[in-house]
């Protein structure tokens, strides 16, 4: 499984990506945690371009779906209603971050209730 994260239309210094994925809300013992630190490992900053890419009904989230998309990325985890709505989105699987959490434990990435 190839992980991404994409950060969009803000330069962050690679410490702040944690925060950003909620890592300072998360009991660290969590697996939840663990995944999130793992994704943070991997992450890549993506400036996508021009793109006909749109969120319907919360075009704030537009630029979380331009730079998956740009980026390649297999998942895209996020708790948000909107993005979550247009699962599977071109090639990209939009997934919540309880049921990414249960796909690397199926993966054997984490153990389950860890």
């Amino acid at each position: 499984m190839r992980c991404s994260a994409a950060r969009h239309a803000r330069r962050e210094p690679p410490g702040e990506l944690g925060a950003n994925l909620g890592l300072r809300r998360l009991d660290r013992s969590s697996g939840h945690a663990t995944a999130s630190l793992r994704v943070a490992q991997r992450a890549a900053l993506v400036e996508p371009g021009t793109s006909h890419h749109e969120v319907p009904g919360d075009v704030a989230d537009t630029r979380i779906l331009r730079a998956a998309v740009a980026a390649g990325v297999d998942y895209l985890v996020t708790n948000d209603r909107h993005l979550l709505g247009l699962d599977p989105y071109e090639g990209v699987r939009i997934i919540s971050m309880d049921q990414y959490y249960q796909l690397l434990a199926n993966e054997g990435h984490i153990r389950p209730g860890s």
